[in-house]
C-alpha cells in the first residue's frame, strides 16, 4: 500500500511542476484597447516623450514590472540632449491593481510592438533599451524584427534582465493563481532606501496570474535568444537581488551578436536591491554614459 501512495505522491508532484512550468492548457488574450485604461494613479506613470530636432534617431526605453515609465526619467532626460527620446508605457501598468489584475504578457508585448512600429517609420534610426522585464521585452523585440530591412533597430541595451528567475515559489505560481490573485505589500521602501534613488512608482506586492504569464514569456524569449544578432550592451549588477546576476552571462553566451558587451555594476555596501541601475544616485548618470557611448560607437 505504500508503494502506491509513493508513486501517487511523485507523480501528482511531477504533474504539478509539469502545469506550473510550461503553458500546458495555457491561452491569454493578445488583444487590448487603450480606451478601457482607468486613470492612472500617479502622473508619473504616464508615457514620456522629449523631442530632439536636432537629431533623426530615437531611443526608446522600456521599463520593467511591475512599475512605470518613471523609471527612466532621469536617464531619459540626459539622453535627450542628444537624441529624441520616447519612455512608453505598457498596457495596463501604472493603472489600477484592479485593472493590472485583467491584463498579461501578450498584451504588454503586443502594446510595445505597436508603439515600436508607430515609431520606427518615423526616424532614421532606432535603439532600444530596456530595464529589468523591460530588458527582457527589449530581447524579445530584437528577436522578432532584427533581422528585417524595414523594420530593425540599430541596437539594444538590456539592464537588469531576467530569462529566468530561480525563485522555488515559481514552481508553483500557476497553481497560487488558480486561488489568490493579489497578494498586497505594505511596504513602500522600494529600491530606493540609504538615499541613493528617487521614488519608485509601481505596484508594490505580487500578482501570481500576471507572474505565470510573464513566466511563459519569458520561456519563449529564453528560447528564441540565438535570433538576435544586432549589436547589445548588457548591464547587471553583481549583487542583484531581484534577477539573479548569471542572467547577464546567460544573455551574453545565448544571443548571436557579433558585436557585444558586458558592464558589471559593484554596489557593495547598499541595502536596496541593486536592481532598478536607471534610479540609483550612484548609478543613473554612468548608466546614461555608457548607452551614449555604445550608440555612438562605430
Amino acid at each position: 500500500m505504500m508503494i502506491y501512495l509513493i508513486i501517487f505522491a511523485s507523480l501528482f508532484i511531477v504533474l504539478l511542476l509539469l502545469v506550473n512550468n510550461t503553458p500546458l492548457f495555457y491561452s491569454e488574450p493578445s488583444a487590448y484597447d487603450r480606451n478601457n485604461e482607468p486613470t492612472l494613479f500617479d502622473s508619473r506613470a504616464e508615457e514620456a516623450f522629449y523631442e530632439n530636432s536636432k537629431s533623426s534617431s530615437l531611443i526608446i526605453l522600456v521599463h520593467g514590472f511591475p512599475g512605470s515609465p518613471f523609471e527612466w526619467e532621469r536617464v531619459g532626460r540626459l539622453l535627450s540632449k542628444d537624441y529624441n527620446v520616447l519612455i512608453p508605457r505598457l498596457y495596463g501598468f501604472g493603472t489600477t491593481r484592479e485593472f493590472f489584475r485583467r491584463t498579461y504578457f501578450s498584451q504588454w508585448y503586443k502594446s510595445l510592438i505597436d508603439i515600436y512600429l508607430e515609431y520606427r517609420e518615423r526616424y532614421e534610426k532606432v535603439t532600444v533599451c530596456g530595464l529589468s522585464f523591460g530588458g527582457m521585452l527589449t530581447l524579445r523585440l530584437a528577436e522578432d524584427f532584427g533581422d528585417s530591412r524595414e523594420l530593425a533597430m540599430e541596437r539594444i541595451v538590456v539592464i537588469s534582465a531576467p530569462v529566468f528567475i530561480n525563485d522555488p515559489l515559481h514552481y508553483l505560481v500557476r497553481s497560487i493563481s488558480w486561488f489568490i490573485r493579489d497578494i498586497p505589500s505594505f511596504s513602500s521602501a522600494g529600491d530606493n532606501i540609504d538615499n541613493d534613488g528617487a521614488d519608485w512608482v509601481g505596484f508594490y506586492g505580487k500578482f501570481p496570474v500576471q507572474i505565470y504569464s510573464l513566466l511563459m514569456g519569458m520561456r519563449t524569449t529564453r528560447k528564441n535568444l540565438a535570433r538576435v544578432r544586432i549589436p547589445a550592451l548588457l548591464m547587471h549588477s553583481s549583487g542583484d537581488k531581484t534577477v539573479p546576476f548569471a542572467n547577464m552571462d546567460y544573455i551574453y553566451d545565448h544571443i548571436s551578436s557579433r558585436v557585444k558587451h558586458k558592464i558589471v555594476y559593484n554596489l557593495e555596501g547598499w541595502k536596496h536591491r541593486k536592481h532598478l541601475l536607471t534610479m540609483f544616485n550612484t548609478t543613473f548618470e554612468d548608466v546614461y554614459r555608457n548607452i551614449l557611448r555604445f550608440i555612438k560607437e562605430e
